[in-house]
């Protein structure tokens, strides 16, 4: 995600406080990106505001479980002596799955599997059974275990990079080998470039065993229960076709060796033990090990920790390495600080990311104050980001208490097959199909053919056309209700309390004028709640 242009020249903004910056603590900070921000901060005689704890949680809450804070979590962990940044952070990142998630990932772990979703491009097939979509299940799986703490990330590199979905999706397809195009792709994703043309030709001969085989033997419908076993005297086959990925020994045999070798990133071969076509399912430990030298040599690259740090900063900032700040505001030493501890720590990324959501760049108030000019630089501000399409979506329906459907987020399937869609409330409501098609129009939820942009960054009118097909419904008064009670149900999607004053404006057009009756929350005041900058921002 990042942010938009208008924000960004808001948030550039000067001070004329004197006041030096400090931790918040009074003392030296154990986190390492303030380390480096504070000292800044104080040669420039700024000082750390911190963030409104409201404001605070909604951010963490979004970023870390796709979803605004619930009143009761609020009340739990937001607000009292025990809210610090830490204690937020440490609470979203660890909040266990409820029933709104499909498969019963934890939040966090599920919401950064739609990021990587993005990355990895998952794509349909024609078949929902076929290996294609057990492959793409097992790199999804990868990716939990990453956020879960299963598996540090330099082992997630090595182990993505060797996934049948991975190669079948950049470099492999039917026949055809692009092994320029599966390197340049594993550069972008783990080196944060693009590959040179030698790098990419050299480092793309470790996929040059791949392979894959069509099955139109007539005992494969066994192994494919979907296909039709009609066989097909004209075409001499069954039915249907479908394709095993795996290793062919043969193509990098004799002199054919130096077709599988790299030597741009370090000496390296992959050369299968056998000849003849090996099924995927069929190799052994030594093949798979041969397999992740690709990915070992991807990690084992100077670049390798840094490019994990910008990937995080770019996802928790909006603004890290984005349009005018290029290079002014790159913060180096932030960089090179976060890195070492990443190595440090073994290559935890949920450690590398707690340490960013905890440090002053993410926790500082992002509005500006009046006595602020345009020339302090956006480091001094905390964070302001244009809630993306589908945790937009799913805070509504979370406020509403509407079932909004099920976002098929990045990849489609059928049964079992099937990634499952992302939050899924089970009141019931508006049906799927209100979903996912305005999730795409709004720049979140591509269809797997397309893989738009994810960011979410269109005009608040969009979100208006959305809203005016889900608020008349879903505000009407329930037996018994006030309007505090409705006024609080509103906000549970903005994830904050209302402020006096936009309690006096909900209030004056609940009521009827009449005879004080509790009336609908009518299109225009409902579109206009959840079209303020308080709920698309955060």
């Amino acid at each position: 995600m990042t942010r938009t242009l208008f924000f960004g020249l808001i948030l550039l903004t000067g001070c004329t406080a004197s006041k030096p910056a400090s931790s918040g603590d009074g003392g030296a900070t154990s986190n390492v990106v303030d380390a480096v921000v504070v000292p800044m901060l104080t040669a420039n005689g700024l000082t750390v505001v911190p963030e409104d704890n409201g404001i605070l949680c909604r951010r963490l809450a979004i970023d870390l479980t796709g979803l605004a804070p619930t009143p009761q979590e609020r009340a739990d962990h937001c607000t009292g002596p025990g809210a610090t940044a830490q204690n937020m952070a440490a609470y979203f990142l660890n909040k266990p799955a409820g029933a709104n998630v499909p498969d019963g990932s934890p939040p966090y772990v599920w919401v950064n599997r739609r990021w990587w979703a993005d990355s990895f491009e998952y794509q349909s097939g024609t078949n929902p059974a076929s290996t294609y979509y057990t492959y793409v299940r097992e790199l999804d799986q990868l990716v939990s275990d990453l956020y879960a703490g299963k598996i540090p990330y330099d082992v997630f590199a090595a182990k993505a990079l060797s996934s049948p979905a991975f190669a079948r999706r950049f470099g492999v397809f039917e026949a055809n080998h692009d092994l320029v195009q599966i390197a340049s792709q594993a550069y972008r994703v783990f080196l944060g470039r693009e590959a040179l043309p030698s790098e990419a030709e050299d480092f793309g001969n470790l996929w040059g065993a791949w392979t894959s085989k069509f099955m139109d033997e007539p005992t494969s419908e066994t192994a494919y229960p979907d296909c039709p076993v009609t066989f097909d005297q004209q075409l001499n086959r069954i039915g249907c076709r479908h394709y095993e990925l795996g290793l062919l020994g043969s193509q990098c045999a004799g002199v054919n060796q130096v077709s599988c070798q790299s030597t741009t990133l370090g000496d390296a071969q992959v050369v299968p033990a056998v000849a003849t076509f090996v099924r995927w399912a069929d190799l052994t430990d030594a093949d798979h090990a041969q397999l992740e030298q690709a990915g070992k040599l991807m990690a084992a690259q100077p670049g390798f920790a840094e490019a994990a740090v910008d990937r995080a900063l770019l996802k928790y900032l909006g603004w890290w390495k984005a349009g005018f700040y290029r290079p002014d505001f790159d913060l180096p030493a932030v960089r090179d600080a976060l890195a070492q501890k990443f190595r440090a720590d073994a290559y935890d990324l949920r450690k590398l990311e707690t340490e960013i959501v905890t440090s002053v760049l993410y926790t500082q108030a992002a509005a500006r104050r009046p006595d602020q000019l345009a020339t302090v630089p956006i480091w001094a501000f905390g964070p302001s980001k244009l809630v993306y399409a589908e945790a937009w979506l799913d805070s509504v329906g979370q406020a509403l208490g509407k079932s909004v459907g099920g976002c098929d987020f990045r990849f489609t399937g059928s049964g079992a097959n099937k990634i499952a869609g992302f939050y899924v409330f089970k009141t019931a409501g508006v049906g799927a199909n209100f979903y996912a098609p305005n999730a795409q129009n709004m720049g979140g939820c591509p269809v797997a053919s397309t893989h738009g942009d994810a960011s979410g960054l269109v005009p608040a009118v969009t979100r208006r056309v959305v809203l005016s097909q889900l608020c008349p419904n879903a505000l009407k008064p329930a037996a018994g209700a006030t309007v505090a009670t409705l006024i609080a149900q509103a906000f549970d999607g903005v994830g904050r309390a209302p402020s006096d004053a936009e309690s006096q404006i909900l209030t004056k057009y609940m009521v009827l004028p009449t005879d004080g009756k509790l009336q609908p929350l009518a299109d225009g005041l409902c579109t206009s709640l959840f079209a303020t900058t308080s709920f698309n921002y955060y």
